[in-house]
């Protein structure tokens, strides 16, 4: 049996200190299959979006409209490019080089290193398959739909999908990762 850590997989910044967690992956290649942390360049998220369906839109239109608050908040977007709406973040920041985001897909819990980052774990399921059977019985949960597990630095939310994480639950997310950031100092 091979007990090795797999190698993680996804989209963004390679460093982001924040990262989020989603079970599927687009179906296009090559982002079906990406080697190591890949950072997307300007127009690929247009481009899945356009390609696939209208579930990837939402993931992509639900993380920019949370990174992009917190960016604000934070001071962190990049200097050279002004966004002044989430919808600009998400088109010339949002998964790049430097970004300090990432969308991930991991399949053994090993692979979330809590060096200094911040776990978004994108639903109760995926969580529960990711995490193990227990896990979610052992965390805060601040609201119904929100977990927490400051010990390992994970947050469980709804998926990034407008009906279950809307406007109002992104707010709160964003106030208990801000909380949470505070007290990592990340």
């Amino acid at each position: 049996m091979d007990n090795s850590i797999k190698t993680l997989t996804g989209f963004g910044d390679d460093d982001a200190t924040m990262r989020v967690y989603c079970q599927n992956r687009p179906p296009l290649a090559p982002f079906d299959a990406p080697e190591g942390i890949v950072p997307l360049q300007s127009g690929d998220i247009h481009y899945i979006g356009k390609h696939t369906s209208n579930h990837w839109r939402k993931i992509f239109n639900v993380y920019a409209k949370l990174g992009f608050d917190l960016s604000t908040i934070n001071n962190t977007s990049n200097a050279s490019i002004k966004e002044q709406r989430w919808q600009d973040y998400r088109d010339h920041r949002l998964l790049q080089q430097g970004s300090n985001s990432a969308l991930l897909f991991a399949q053994q819990a090993e692979q979330l290193d809590v060096r200094q980052r911040l776990h978004i774990v994108m639903g109760k399921a995926y969580a529960t398959n990711l995490l193990g059977e227990g896990f979610l019985q052992r965390c805060f949960w601040p609201t119904a739909d929100i977990a927490i597990c400051e010990s390992r630095s994970i947050i469980v939310c709804p998926y990034f999908d407008y009906r279950q994480l809307t406007n109002e639950k992104i707010k709160i997310l964003q106030s208990l990762i801000i909380n949470m950031t505070v007290v990592k100092k990340l």
